[in-house]
């Protein structure tokens, strides 16, 4: 939607797209009112000047956005909540707007474009709601399986509590895998700098499958190669994509034959690399890295995607493949290697 405004914040001409919007006649009934007013903001008539002067106006993102345009004579872009009243029925509308500056002769106007995020906005305080929610409920099963095998006394407890414990454990790690994809598709992921073993790093990676069925009837195994080293990164950002690895490795593996996890050092780099023997057929190369594109069915290729999301837009580095019929395929994460804090 869009609209040009004149000195006074006023509408002097509104797109189809507003008029549509609007449920307006045409363009003209709009001219002449502010951007409040012609949404039937409830603020907008709580002083006699209109919209823009009343208290809360101060907080607006369309008012903000307007006036910094005028004032500067640059580009502005904020979110703004309009609550109209219409028919005796408040509504919300969340919309992102950008103001241009523009003249024509001595007039100056600003160019005032809308769009409705509002789906965007609810999609995101449901998904908030549903990751807290359900990790807490995973977090409480992790606490009660702990209550139980501290009731065991000095006693051993039965084996199927470490198994509950470990699939505890793998529970709380898939839904902060989501949540973590969810934010850095958002751009809101975080990251957090830490100093990692590779070696400890890589002992987790492989304790989160031992009761994955994934893993069943196949060997996962580390390099034997492979030196412990410590770096500076993001530890959870760096986990999700070694699981995510692994796991598309074990997809691709038969059953009887090995998966390997190996990491290595040289010079201002660090290097993880997953290998499994099959091959990834040259017909789909291309489309590894792209979302939701996958050869192991429909509503799936989230794993490859994520990996070189989170490599390369947080953690810096790079993610490649090599793939042949003698070599099996060979997924390698190359990292700046920070050995201090910065």
């Amino acid at each position: 939607m869009v609209a040009v405004l004149n000195e006074e914040r006023q509408v002097v001409y509104a797109n189809a797209a507003m008029v549509r919007f609007l449920k307006a006649e045409s363009a003209l009934p709009l001219c002449g009112s502010r951007p409040g007013e012609i949404f039937n903001c409830v603020h907008s008539r709580e002083t006699e000047y209109g919209c823009g002067t009343s208290a809360s106006c101060r907080a607006c993102g369309a008012v903000q956005a307007i006036l910094e345009t005028q004032s500067t004579n640059e580009s502005s872009s904020r979110e703004c909540t309009i609550t109209a009243r219409e028919r005796g029925k408040e509504l919300t509308y969340n919309f992102r707007i950008v103001t241009t500056p523009f003249a024509m002769g001595e007039d100056r106007f600003v160019l005032f474009s809308l769009s409705d995020i509002g789906e965007q906005k609810r999609k995101g305080v449901l998904e908030r709601i549903f990751f807290h929610d359900i990790l807490n409920t995973a977090s409480s099963l992790k606490v009660y399986i702990d209550l139980i095998k501290r009731s065991a006394g000095g006693g051993a407890s039965p084996d199927f509590v470490d198994d509950l414990e470990s699939i505890a454990d793998s529970l709380i790690e898939e839904i902060q895998s989501q949540k973590m994809l969810v934010s850095a598709e958002n751009g809101t992921l975080e990251v957090q700098k830490n100093l990692i073993s590779s070696g400890a790093l890589a002992d987790h990676v492989l304790k989160l499958f031992v009761h994955d069925e994934l893993a069943e009837g196949r060997i996962i195994e580390i390099a034997p190669f492979s030196e412990s080293l410590s770096f500076i990164s993001d530890e959870a950002i760096l986990r999700r994509v070694l699981v995510n690895a692994v796991k598309n490795a074990l997809e691709a593996a038969d059953r009887g034959s090995t998966v390997t996890l190996g990491f290595s050092g040289s010079g201002p780099a660090i290097s993880f690399f997953v290998h499994n023997p099959g091959m990834i057929d040259e017909s789909v190369r291309e489309y590894i890295f792209k979302p939701y594109f996958s050869t192991k069915g429909r509503n799936r290729g989230l794993g490859t995607y994520s990996m070189r999301l989170l490599t390369e837009d947080y953690l810096g580095g790079q993610v490649r493949f090599d793939s042949t019929e003698e070599e099996g395929t060979t997924f390698t994460i190359v990292l700046p290697r920070r050995e201090h804090p910065i």
